[in-house]
């Protein structure tokens, strides 16, 4: 009996630890589980920001006269990318996002304006079809007739995603990014894609920096773009040591001021029609420095509209304007000429 009980002694003590180790790994894997939860929740919040994400509907109603409506179905247009070869960086190879309207394929003869759209930082091009929704947008805008299909281009603005280019010319070496989007990109696109080779039928505009670097360009570049976009964005050049330097010169902080260097060119800009279409949040930090813009403007007669809206310097409002953004660039295009890009 002592031995069958020695024998048995010890199993049963190992039988006995046995409901503790399973509890630890089950603990173990509880914890696994819920780390990869939390990363995976906090993945598709960085990608979405909180929103759902974007879902194109098969059909939509649209409005007739006298009350009257039917369904239409939604063509979706489809997102590509490619990487832009730039001198003006060095000839380092950026990401570039291409969305291609409804029609795009099925119409090979048809050329198309383009909109160009510039990301602030934080961020990346993909933040404009992830979270400002501008491809369901389009999608559903053309479907109702509301808008002209057009292209629309997101570059890279910067080596990483924290990157705080200003868009502009900086001062070290292989970092023009304002070339690179000027130059570099518009060529890619016009020699990959069937645009409508004339700066009457492009569009710059951004969020942000973005929203400051395309007003930046098309102040620089006049005849480049026939309407600029501002998504809460800046006039007067911020002190970024990695743009400017540790010392910026004033002359290269004034260049790069659109509210001072707008002035020169007015009469260009004048000349050439440049329509300039921005707004700013009711509690936007920035918003003095947009009313001001406004007011200069004015005086100096150039076109423009500038907007109040409720809400701050953020994705909610942003997201809330993609559509009206759209619908601005598409009203301000030239009609149709010579069977070029389709009403």
């Amino acid at each position: 009996m002592q031995a069958t009980s020695g024998e048995s002694g010890p199993w049963l003590l190992r039988g006995q630890r046995w409901p503790k180790a399973l509890s630890i790994l089950l603990a173990l894997a509880l914890v696994i589980a819920g780390v990869s939860g939390v990363v995976q929740y906090l993945r598709t919040y960085w990608l979405y920001r909180g929103f759902p994400p974007p879902s194109t509907p098969s059909a939509v109603r649209v409005k007739g006269p006298g009350g009257s409506s039917r369904i239409v179905p939604v063509r979706r247009g489809t997102v590509r990318t490619l990487y832009v070869r730039s001198p003006a960086l060095g000839g380092r190879r950026e990401l570039v996002d291409v969305y291609l309207p409804p029609g795009y394929v099925g119409h090979p003869s048809e050329r198309y304006p383009v909109y160009y759209l510039l990301q602030g930082s934080p961020g990346a091009p993909t933040n404009f079809f992830h979270v400002a929704d501008i491809e369901v947008a389009e999608d559903l805008l053309v479907a109702k007739g509301l808008m002209r299909p057009m292209i629309i281009v997101a570059p890279t603005g910067g080596p990483s995603f924290f990157s705080d280019t200003e868009w502009v010319n900086g001062v070290r070496p292989h970092t023009g990014w304002e070339t690179y989007m000027a130059r570099d990109v518009v060529a890619a696109i016009q020699r990959d894609f069937r645009t409508i080779p004339n700066g009457r039928y492009r569009i710059i505009g951004g969020l942000s920096m973005g929203g400051y670097g395309a007003l930046n360009i098309a102040v620089h570049h006049p005849g480049e773009f026939d309407t600029v976009e501002s998504w809460s964005g800046y006039m007067w050049a911020d002190k970024v040591p990695g743009v400017y330097g540790a010392h910026p010169k004033r002359a290269m902080m004034l260049y790069n001021s659109p509210a001072y260097e707008i002035r020169r060119v007015a009469p260009i800009l004048r000349r050439d029609s440049l329509y300039v279409w921005f707004y700013s949040g009711r509690s936007d930090p920035l918003l003095a420095q947009n009313e001001r813009f406004a007011a200069e403007l004015s005086s100096l007669h150039i076109p423009h509209a500038f907007l109040i809206r409720p809400g701050g310097h953020d994705w909610r409002l942003w997201r809330s304007m993609t559509a009206t953004a759209l619908l601005v660039a598409s009203r301000h295009l030239p009609a149709p000429a010579n069977g070029t890009g389709r009403a």
